[in-house]
């Protein structure tokens, strides 16, 4: 069996990380990364100081998707998930800022 160099699996995953934002959306992306740094049991990354920090976290540090702060709370109302995101850090982490 032949593995292939480091250099071109590291080009196939960024091609795959691509496609996939491209077929889901950035929004839907967003709503994939809040899950996995919020709704899990073991979460992807760990609390930061409000809920926009530790969704961005997981996406530059999980994904390797750099989306601006300020677009994440847009991004979630468009597909209607910004009030379940939003609850469920306040559940999780009340003492934690939203923004």
């Amino acid at each position: 069996m032949q593995f292939l160099p480091r250099s071109r699996i590291y080009r196939v995953a960024i091609a795959i990380n691509v496609g996939l934002v491209d077929f889901l959306g950035r929004a839907h992306f967003v709503a994939m990364a809040a899950h996995w740094a919020l709704a899990v049991p073991v979460p992807c990354v760990a609390v930061r100081r409000s809920l926009i920090s530790t969704i961005r976290t997981a996406l530059n540090n999980r994904y390797r998707v750099n989306i601006d702060a300020q677009e994440i709370a847009p991004l979630l109302k468009s597909i209607d998930r910004w009030e379940h995101i939003k609850a469920l850090f306040q559940q999780n982490y009340p003492n934690h800022l939203l923004t």
